[in-house]
Protein backbone atom coordinates (compact mmCIF):
# COMPACT_ATOMS: atom_id res chain seq x y z
CA UNK A 1 0.00 0.00 0.00
CA UNK A 2 2.95 2.16 -0.39
CA UNK A 3 3.61 2.92 3.18
CA UNK A 4 0.20 4.15 3.77
CA UNK A 5 -0.58 2.72 7.08
CA UNK A 6 -1.12 4.93 10.26
CA UNK A 7 -4.55 4.24 10.50
CA UNK A 8 -4.61 1.11 8.89
CA UNK A 9 -1.36 -1.37 10.14
CA UNK A 10 -3.01 -4.03 11.34
CA UNK A 11 0.01 -6.23 12.16
CA UNK A 12 3.32 -6.21 13.96
CA UNK A 13 4.89 -3.11 11.56
CA UNK A 14 2.52 -1.04 13.81
CA UNK A 15 6.10 -0.87 16.10
CA UNK A 16 7.46 1.42 13.17
CA UNK A 17 3.98 2.87 11.14
CA UNK A 18 1.67 3.70 14.69
CA UNK A 19 2.56 1.59 17.93
CA UNK A 20 -1.09 2.01 18.55
CA UNK A 21 -2.21 0.10 16.34
CA UNK A 22 -0.50 -3.01 18.32
CA UNK A 23 -3.96 -2.65 20.70
CA UNK A 24 -6.35 -3.44 17.75
CA UNK A 25 -4.80 -6.57 16.83
CA UNK A 26 -6.05 -9.55 17.42
CA UNK A 27 -3.69 -12.10 18.99
CA UNK A 28 0.19 -12.59 18.98
CA UNK A 29 1.60 -12.02 15.46
CA UNK A 30 5.02 -12.42 13.32
CA UNK A 31 5.72 -10.22 10.45
CA UNK A 32 8.77 -11.05 8.41
CA UNK A 33 10.19 -9.15 4.76
CA UNK A 34 12.87 -10.00 2.11
CA UNK A 35 13.72 -8.75 -1.06
CA UNK A 36 13.65 -10.91 -3.65
CA UNK A 37 15.20 -9.08 -6.23
CA UNK A 38 15.83 -4.76 -6.22
CA UNK A 39 17.40 -2.33 -9.11
CA UNK A 40 18.62 0.77 -8.65
CA UNK A 41 20.00 3.10 -11.13
CA UNK A 42 21.49 6.63 -10.75
CA UNK A 43 22.61 9.28 -13.87
CA UNK A 44 24.48 12.43 -13.37
CA UNK A 45 24.61 14.37 -16.75
CA UNK A 46 27.58 16.35 -16.80
CA UNK A 47 28.49 15.22 -13.54
CA UNK A 48 32.46 15.13 -14.07
CA UNK A 49 34.23 17.72 -15.34
CA UNK A 50 38.01 17.14 -16.26
CA UNK A 51 40.75 18.80 -15.86
CA UNK A 52 41.29 19.15 -19.40
CA UNK A 53 42.60 22.22 -19.34
CA UNK A 54 46.08 21.21 -17.94
CA UNK A 55 46.25 19.22 -21.14
CA UNK A 56 45.11 22.71 -23.33
CA UNK A 57 41.80 20.61 -23.91
CA UNK A 58 39.70 23.52 -22.48
CA UNK A 59 36.73 22.59 -24.73
CA UNK A 60 36.77 18.93 -23.11
CA UNK A 61 32.60 18.36 -22.35
CA UNK A 62 31.48 17.74 -19.11
CA UNK A 63 31.05 13.49 -18.59
CA UNK A 64 28.01 11.38 -17.43
CA UNK A 65 28.30 9.57 -14.11
CA UNK A 66 26.31 6.18 -13.92
CA UNK A 67 25.23 3.97 -12.01
CA UNK A 68 23.33 0.76 -12.20
CA UNK A 69 23.00 -2.17 -9.49
CA UNK A 70 21.48 -4.47 -7.96
CA UNK A 71 21.38 -3.24 -4.71
CA UNK A 72 20.72 -6.18 -1.88
CA UNK A 73 18.46 -5.16 0.56
CA UNK A 74 18.15 -7.19 4.41
CA UNK A 75 15.58 -8.48 6.34
CA UNK A 76 12.96 -7.03 8.28
CA UNK A 77 11.09 -8.90 11.95
CA UNK A 78 8.76 -7.50 13.82
CA UNK A 79 6.47 -9.26 16.59
CA UNK A 80 3.55 -8.06 18.77
CA UNK A 81 1.64 -10.16 21.60
CA UNK A 82 -1.34 -9.30 23.55
CA UNK A 83 -1.52 -9.58 27.51
CA UNK A 84 -3.21 -8.93 30.84
CA UNK A 85 -7.04 -8.19 30.83
CA UNK A 86 -9.99 -7.53 28.73
CA UNK A 87 -11.96 -4.83 27.55
CA UNK A 88 -15.92 -5.11 28.79
CA UNK A 89 -18.03 -7.62 27.54
CA UNK A 90 -14.61 -9.88 26.70
CA UNK A 91 -13.15 -8.08 24.63
CA UNK A 92 -9.82 -7.56 23.51
CA UNK A 93 -6.97 -7.82 25.81
CA UNK A 94 -5.79 -3.94 26.74
CA UNK A 95 -2.11 -4.34 26.27
CA UNK A 96 0.49 -5.03 23.82
CA UNK A 97 4.08 -5.14 23.27
CA UNK A 98 5.99 -5.80 20.29
CA UNK A 99 9.57 -6.01 19.18
CA UNK A 100 11.04 -4.89 15.61
CA UNK A 101 14.54 -5.14 14.12
CA UNK A 102 13.73 -2.73 10.91
CA UNK A 103 15.92 -0.95 7.54
CA UNK A 104 13.45 2.05 6.52
CA UNK A 105 16.76 3.76 4.96
CA UNK A 106 19.37 2.36 2.66
CA UNK A 107 21.28 3.50 0.17
CA UNK A 108 24.46 2.54 -2.18
CA UNK A 109 26.08 3.74 -5.18
CA UNK A 110 28.99 4.18 -7.56
CA UNK A 111 29.66 6.45 -10.07
CA UNK A 112 32.83 6.44 -12.31
CA UNK A 113 34.50 8.37 -15.28
CA UNK A 114 37.20 8.54 -17.53
CA UNK A 115 38.33 11.02 -19.39
CA UNK A 116 41.35 10.46 -22.38
CA UNK A 117 42.41 13.03 -24.61
CA UNK A 118 41.15 13.40 -28.28
CA UNK A 119 44.57 14.17 -29.46
CA UNK A 120 46.52 10.97 -30.30
CA UNK A 121 49.71 12.07 -29.63
CA UNK A 122 49.22 13.05 -26.01
CA UNK A 123 48.55 10.34 -23.31
CA UNK A 124 46.53 12.24 -21.02
CA UNK A 125 43.85 10.91 -19.10
CA UNK A 126 41.81 10.79 -15.81
CA UNK A 127 39.90 8.67 -14.04
CA UNK A 128 37.43 9.00 -10.99
CA UNK A 129 35.37 6.63 -9.04
CA UNK A 130 33.20 7.24 -5.90
CA UNK A 131 30.76 4.68 -4.12
CA UNK A 132 28.82 5.72 -1.46
CA UNK A 133 26.71 3.66 1.02
CA UNK A 134 24.00 4.47 3.87
CA UNK A 135 22.29 2.60 6.06
CA UNK A 136 19.99 2.55 8.96
CA UNK A 137 19.27 -0.07 11.21
CA UNK A 138 16.08 0.21 13.88
CA UNK A 139 15.89 -2.56 16.97
CA UNK A 140 13.38 -1.36 19.66
CA UNK A 141 10.76 -2.56 22.04
CA UNK A 142 6.72 -0.96 21.62
CA UNK A 143 3.94 -0.93 23.99
CA UNK A 144 0.65 -0.10 23.81
CA UNK A 145 -2.59 0.54 25.80
CA UNK A 146 -6.11 0.21 24.70
CA UNK A 147 -8.11 2.67 26.58
CA UNK A 148 -11.59 1.59 24.85
CA UNK A 149 -13.21 -0.11 22.03
CA UNK A 150 -12.71 3.04 20.36
CA UNK A 151 -9.59 4.34 21.32
CA UNK A 152 -5.94 3.24 22.22
CA UNK A 153 -2.17 4.71 22.32
CA UNK A 154 1.55 3.34 22.31
CA UNK A 155 4.92 3.93 22.27
CA UNK A 156 7.87 2.83 20.46
CA UNK A 157 11.48 3.45 21.62
CA UNK A 158 14.58 2.19 18.88
CA UNK A 159 18.05 2.78 18.92
CA UNK A 160 18.93 3.81 15.76
CA UNK A 161 22.50 2.65 14.55
CA UNK A 162 23.67 4.73 11.27
CA UNK A 163 26.22 4.29 9.16
CA UNK A 164 27.85 6.11 5.94
CA UNK A 165 31.17 5.22 4.08
CA UNK A 166 32.53 7.28 1.21
CA UNK A 167 35.40 6.17 -1.09
CA UNK A 168 36.29 8.72 -3.74
CA UNK A 169 39.73 7.71 -5.78
CA UNK A 170 40.90 9.54 -8.45
CA UNK A 171 44.37 10.24 -10.99
CA UNK A 172 45.42 12.07 -13.85
CA UNK A 173 48.71 12.14 -16.32
CA UNK A 174 49.67 14.21 -18.60
CA UNK A 175 52.61 14.73 -20.94
CA UNK A 176 54.65 17.69 -20.79
CA UNK A 177 54.95 19.48 -24.34
CA UNK A 178 58.84 19.44 -24.54
CA UNK A 179 60.89 16.09 -22.73
CA UNK A 180 64.13 14.56 -23.47
CA UNK A 181 62.95 11.38 -21.37
CA UNK A 182 60.79 8.31 -22.56
CA UNK A 183 58.68 9.25 -19.61
CA UNK A 184 58.01 12.09 -18.51
CA UNK A 185 55.16 14.90 -17.72
CA UNK A 186 52.78 15.29 -14.21
CA UNK A 187 51.04 12.10 -12.61
CA UNK A 188 48.77 12.78 -9.61
CA UNK A 189 46.45 10.18 -7.09
CA UNK A 190 44.22 10.82 -4.58
CA UNK A 191 42.37 7.90 -2.55
CA UNK A 192 40.04 8.85 0.39
CA UNK A 193 38.18 7.10 2.68
CA UNK A 194 35.29 8.45 5.25
CA UNK A 195 33.37 6.11 7.87
CA UNK A 196 30.62 7.75 10.11
CA UNK A 197 29.23 5.47 12.24
CA UNK A 198 26.26 6.68 14.78
CA UNK A 199 24.19 5.42 17.56
CA UNK A 200 20.77 7.50 18.76
CA UNK A 201 17.81 6.76 20.77
CA UNK A 202 14.46 7.38 18.81
CA UNK A 203 10.90 7.66 20.35
CA UNK A 204 7.88 7.59 18.75
CA UNK A 205 4.06 8.52 19.76
CA UNK A 206 0.93 6.99 18.56
CA UNK A 207 -2.77 7.26 18.56
CA UNK A 208 -5.52 5.02 17.11
CA UNK A 209 -9.10 6.62 16.95
CA UNK A 210 -11.43 3.83 15.64
CA UNK A 211 -15.35 6.24 16.15
CA UNK A 212 -17.07 3.51 13.77
CA UNK A 213 -16.72 0.26 12.50
CA UNK A 214 -15.63 1.35 8.82
CA UNK A 215 -13.29 4.76 10.17
CA UNK A 216 -10.05 4.63 12.26
CA UNK A 217 -7.79 7.98 12.17
CA UNK A 218 -4.16 7.19 13.53
CA UNK A 219 -1.07 9.78 14.48
CA UNK A 220 2.28 9.53 15.03
CA UNK A 221 4.74 11.85 16.74
CA UNK A 222 8.12 11.27 16.49
CA UNK A 223 10.94 12.97 18.48
CA UNK A 224 13.93 14.58 17.25
CA UNK A 225 17.08 11.80 17.62
CA UNK A 226 19.40 11.71 20.92
CA UNK A 227 23.04 11.36 20.23
CA UNK A 228 24.71 8.56 22.27
CA UNK A 229 27.90 7.88 22.97
CA UNK A 230 29.86 4.45 22.56
CA UNK A 231 27.64 1.01 23.67
CA UNK A 232 28.94 -2.16 23.68
CA UNK A 233 27.47 -3.05 20.51
CA UNK A 234 27.73 0.14 19.05
CA UNK A 235 29.52 3.30 18.62
CA UNK A 236 29.50 7.06 17.53
CA UNK A 237 32.71 7.45 15.51
CA UNK A 238 34.18 8.50 12.03
CA UNK A 239 37.65 7.97 10.41
CA UNK A 240 39.12 9.85 7.56
CA UNK A 241 41.96 7.71 5.68
CA UNK A 242 43.43 9.78 2.56
CA UNK A 243 46.52 9.50 0.57
CA UNK A 244 47.72 11.89 -2.15
CA UNK A 245 50.22 11.34 -4.62
CA UNK A 246 51.82 13.98 -7.29
CA UNK A 247 54.96 13.84 -9.37
CA UNK A 248 56.39 16.37 -12.25
CA UNK A 249 59.10 14.92 -14.65
CA UNK A 250 60.68 16.92 -17.09
CA UNK A 251 64.39 16.30 -17.01
CA UNK A 252 65.39 19.19 -15.80
CA UNK A 253 66.03 20.64 -11.84
CA UNK A 254 62.46 21.58 -11.73
CA UNK A 255 61.57 17.93 -11.63
CA UNK A 256 59.70 17.09 -8.13
CA UNK A 257 57.46 14.59 -6.12
CA UNK A 258 54.83 14.72 -3.02
CA UNK A 259 53.47 12.12 -0.63
CA UNK A 260 51.11 12.20 1.81
CA UNK A 261 49.19 9.37 3.78
CA UNK A 262 47.46 10.27 7.13
CA UNK A 263 44.53 8.70 9.14
CA UNK A 264 41.79 11.08 11.63
CA UNK A 265 39.61 10.67 14.18
CA UNK A 266 36.52 12.71 13.21
CA UNK A 267 34.03 14.16 15.80
CA UNK A 268 30.78 13.50 14.53
CA UNK A 269 27.21 13.40 14.70
CA UNK A 270 23.79 12.26 12.60
CA UNK A 271 19.85 13.73 13.99
CA UNK A 272 16.99 12.93 12.47
CA UNK A 273 14.14 15.94 12.90
CA UNK A 274 11.14 15.91 14.50
CA UNK A 275 7.94 14.44 12.46
CA UNK A 276 4.10 14.41 12.39
CA UNK A 277 2.15 11.93 10.26
CA UNK A 278 -1.36 11.53 10.21
CA UNK A 279 -3.55 8.96 8.54
CA UNK A 280 -7.25 8.14 8.02
CA UNK A 281 -8.59 4.85 6.87
CA UNK A 282 -11.99 3.93 5.49
CA UNK A 283 -13.61 0.21 5.00
CA UNK A 284 -16.11 -0.20 2.81
CA UNK A 285 -18.17 -3.85 2.86
CA UNK A 286 -15.75 -5.43 4.76
CA UNK A 287 -13.91 -5.69 1.09
CA UNK A 288 -12.41 -2.66 0.36
CA UNK A 289 -10.02 -0.60 2.44
CA UNK A 290 -8.42 2.84 1.09
CA UNK A 291 -5.69 4.66 3.50
CA UNK A 292 -4.18 8.42 2.76
CA UNK A 293 -1.31 9.45 4.92
CA UNK A 294 0.27 13.02 5.41
CA UNK A 295 3.59 13.19 7.08
CA UNK A 296 5.32 16.48 7.73
CA UNK A 297 8.88 16.63 9.08
CA UNK A 298 10.25 19.39 10.65
CA UNK A 299 14.07 21.24 9.66
CA UNK A 300 17.08 20.77 11.25
CA UNK A 301 20.71 21.48 10.64
CA UNK A 302 24.12 20.52 12.39
CA UNK A 303 27.65 19.86 12.11
CA UNK A 304 28.08 16.18 10.82
CA UNK A 305 31.70 16.81 11.37
CA UNK A 306 33.11 19.33 13.80
CA UNK A 307 36.41 21.10 13.33
CA UNK A 308 38.91 20.58 10.87
CA UNK A 309 41.31 17.62 11.99
CA UNK A 310 43.49 18.05 8.92
CA UNK A 311 44.31 21.27 9.42
CA UNK A 312 44.77 21.07 12.99
CA UNK A 313 47.61 18.65 12.29
CA UNK A 314 49.46 20.28 9.79
CA UNK A 315 48.56 23.77 11.62
CA UNK A 316 48.98 22.78 15.93
CA UNK A 317 49.46 26.18 16.61
CA UNK A 318 46.14 26.95 14.67
CA UNK A 319 47.54 30.57 13.49
CA UNK A 320 46.72 31.50 10.11
CA UNK A 321 49.48 31.66 8.49
CA UNK A 322 50.95 28.93 10.19
CA UNK A 323 54.08 29.85 12.21
CA UNK A 324 54.91 25.56 12.66
CA UNK A 325 53.19 23.84 9.61
CA UNK A 326 53.87 20.29 10.01
CA UNK A 327 54.95 19.72 6.23
CA UNK A 328 54.97 15.80 6.10
CA UNK A 329 51.10 16.35 7.31
CA UNK A 330 48.22 15.99 4.76
CA UNK A 331 47.35 19.88 3.31
CA UNK A 332 44.24 19.54 2.95
CA UNK A 333 41.20 17.27 2.74
CA UNK A 334 41.77 15.44 -1.09
CA UNK A 335 38.08 14.63 -1.45
CA UNK A 336 36.56 18.19 -1.28
CA UNK A 337 33.34 17.11 -2.07
CA UNK A 338 32.75 15.74 1.79
CA UNK A 339 30.28 18.41 3.27
CA UNK A 340 30.55 18.79 6.85
CA UNK A 341 27.12 20.15 7.48
CA UNK A 342 23.36 18.76 7.07
CA UNK A 343 20.90 21.34 6.70
CA UNK A 344 16.98 20.17 5.99
CA UNK A 345 14.04 22.24 5.61
CA UNK A 346 10.56 21.48 6.28
CA UNK A 347 8.61 18.64 3.70
CA UNK A 348 5.58 17.23 3.48
CA UNK A 349 4.79 13.76 2.12
CA UNK A 350 1.81 11.88 1.07
CA UNK A 351 1.09 8.20 0.63
CA UNK A 352 -1.89 6.43 -0.02
CA UNK A 353 -2.91 3.13 -0.82
CA UNK A 354 -5.92 0.88 -1.23
CA UNK A 355 -6.10 -2.87 -0.11
CA UNK A 356 -9.23 -5.14 -2.41
CA UNK A 357 -10.06 -8.13 -0.91
CA UNK A 358 -11.03 -10.53 -3.49
CA UNK A 359 -11.81 -13.80 -1.48
CA UNK A 360 -11.10 -15.43 1.65
CA UNK A 361 -7.88 -16.23 -0.15
CA UNK A 362 -6.69 -13.37 -2.47
CA UNK A 363 -5.84 -9.84 -1.35
CA UNK A 364 -4.83 -6.99 -4.02
CA UNK A 365 -2.86 -4.02 -2.55
CA UNK A 366 -2.43 -1.03 -4.68
CA UNK A 367 -0.27 2.55 -3.45
CA UNK A 368 1.31 5.65 -4.31
CA UNK A 369 3.44 7.83 -2.57
CA UNK A 370 5.91 11.02 -2.92
CA UNK A 371 9.15 11.49 -1.37
CA UNK A 372 10.04 15.01 -1.73
CA UNK A 373 13.36 16.35 -0.66
CA UNK A 374 14.49 17.99 2.29
CA UNK A 375 17.55 19.25 1.24
CA UNK A 376 17.92 22.62 -0.45
CA UNK A 377 18.07 23.70 -3.99
CA UNK A 378 21.51 23.19 -5.33
CA UNK A 379 23.04 26.63 -5.44
CA UNK A 380 26.73 27.45 -7.58
CA UNK A 381 29.41 27.53 -4.64
CA UNK A 382 32.40 27.45 -2.60
CA UNK A 383 31.39 24.35 -1.06
CA UNK A 384 29.34 20.96 -1.88
CA UNK A 385 25.83 20.63 -0.85
CA UNK A 386 23.58 18.02 -0.56
CA UNK A 387 22.05 16.13 -3.40
CA UNK A 388 18.09 17.07 -3.68
CA UNK A 389 16.23 14.77 -5.41
CA UNK A 390 12.08 14.35 -5.33
CA UNK A 391 10.88 10.84 -6.34
CA UNK A 392 7.65 9.15 -6.63
CA UNK A 393 6.64 5.44 -6.48
CA UNK A 394 4.26 3.01 -6.34
CA UNK A 395 3.86 -0.63 -4.88
CA UNK A 396 1.35 -3.56 -6.28
CA UNK A 397 1.14 -6.88 -4.03
CA UNK A 398 -1.15 -9.37 -4.02
CA UNK A 399 -1.64 -10.97 -1.27
CA UNK A 400 -2.65 -15.17 0.15
CA UNK A 401 -4.48 -15.88 3.06
CA UNK A 402 -5.29 -19.23 4.64
CA UNK A 403 -4.87 -21.13 8.27
CA UNK A 404 -3.21 -17.73 9.95
CA UNK A 405 -0.49 -17.01 7.23
CA UNK A 406 -1.10 -13.72 5.21
CA UNK A 407 1.98 -13.83 2.58
CA UNK A 408 2.01 -11.38 0.03
CA UNK A 409 4.86 -10.49 -3.15
CA UNK A 410 5.20 -7.54 -4.37
CA UNK A 411 6.96 -5.01 -6.39
CA UNK A 412 8.04 -0.80 -5.21
CA UNK A 413 8.90 1.00 -8.05
CA UNK A 414 10.11 5.46 -7.95
CA UNK A 415 11.38 7.55 -9.88
CA UNK A 416 13.30 10.67 -9.09
CA UNK A 417 14.44 13.96 -10.41
CA UNK A 418 16.89 16.81 -8.94
CA UNK A 419 20.20 17.91 -9.04
CA UNK A 420 23.43 16.93 -7.99
CA UNK A 421 26.92 18.99 -6.77
CA UNK A 422 29.50 18.76 -8.83
CA UNK A 423 32.96 20.27 -8.96
CA UNK A 424 34.29 22.61 -11.68
CA UNK A 425 37.82 22.50 -11.64
CA UNK A 426 38.12 25.60 -14.02
CA UNK A 427 35.81 27.87 -11.76
CA UNK A 428 36.89 26.14 -8.49
CA UNK A 429 33.29 26.30 -7.67
CA UNK A 430 30.45 23.69 -7.52
CA UNK A 431 27.20 24.17 -8.99
CA UNK A 432 24.37 22.05 -9.72
CA UNK A 433 24.28 19.46 -12.20
CA UNK A 434 20.55 17.25 -13.56
CA UNK A 435 20.44 14.18 -11.27
CA UNK A 436 17.72 11.18 -12.20
CA UNK A 437 16.96 7.82 -9.60
CA UNK A 438 15.10 4.81 -10.75
CA UNK A 439 14.36 2.14 -8.17
CA UNK A 440 12.40 -1.21 -8.40
CA UNK A 441 12.11 -3.47 -5.57
CA UNK A 442 10.19 -7.21 -5.74
CA UNK A 443 10.13 -8.52 -2.14
CA UNK A 444 7.80 -10.82 -0.20
CA UNK A 445 6.55 -10.30 2.89
CA UNK A 446 4.76 -12.56 5.52
CA UNK A 447 1.98 -11.80 8.71
CA UNK A 448 1.14 -15.01 10.54
CA UNK A 449 -0.85 -16.15 13.80
CA UNK A 450 0.31 -19.67 12.45
CA UNK A 451 3.44 -19.27 13.74
CA UNK A 452 2.33 -18.91 17.49
CA UNK A 453 -0.56 -21.62 16.09
CA UNK A 454 2.84 -24.07 15.12
CA UNK A 455 4.39 -23.15 18.61
CA UNK A 456 1.37 -24.20 20.33
CA UNK A 457 0.92 -27.27 18.70
CA UNK A 458 4.48 -28.44 19.65
CA UNK A 459 3.99 -27.08 22.98
CA UNK A 460 0.55 -29.61 23.33
CA UNK A 461 2.35 -32.35 21.19
CA UNK A 462 5.39 -32.38 24.27
CA UNK A 463 2.92 -31.87 26.74
CA UNK A 464 1.11 -35.18 25.25
CA UNK A 465 4.34 -36.82 25.71
CA UNK A 466 4.77 -35.87 29.16
CA UNK A 467 1.72 -36.70 29.99
CA UNK A 468 1.90 -40.26 28.66
CA UNK A 469 5.55 -40.45 30.07
CA UNK A 470 4.24 -39.96 33.18
CA UNK A 471 1.12 -42.06 33.02
CA UNK A 472 4.07 -45.18 31.59
CA UNK A 473 5.64 -44.54 35.46
CA UNK A 474 2.86 -44.71 37.02
CA UNK A 475 1.74 -47.81 35.75
CA UNK A 476 5.32 -49.19 36.22
CA UNK A 477 5.17 -48.07 39.84
CA UNK A 478 2.04 -49.81 40.84
CA UNK A 479 2.76 -52.89 39.15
Amino acid sequence: MAGAQTAAVNDPMANYYNPAAMGFTSSTMVSASKALYSFDSRKIKGGYIPWSSFSGDETADALTLEHKNDLTLPSTLALSSKFGPRLPGKGPRRHAIGIAILVPNQDEYTLSSIWESADEDRRDKETYRLSESYKQVWTGLSYAFRFSHDFGMGLSAFLVNTSFNRHMTFSRRADTDTCELDQCGYLEFKESNLSIDTVSLLFRLGGLWKPHENWRFGLTVTAPTILLGDLKLFKTEGNLKQTYGASWVSGSDDDWADYYSDSYNLDVATHEPMSFRAGAAYLWNKRFAVDLDVALHLPVSYRRIEGDPVMDRRCPDGEDPCDDEDETASPEWFDNGIYKSINRRTVTNVNIGWELIINEIWTLRNGFFTDFSAAPPIKEGDVPQQSRVNKFGTGLSMGFRAQGYNISIGATGSIGYGNASTYNPHSGLWQPAPLEEKALYIFIAGVQKAAVRGSKRVVKKVDKKIEEAKAKEEEATIE
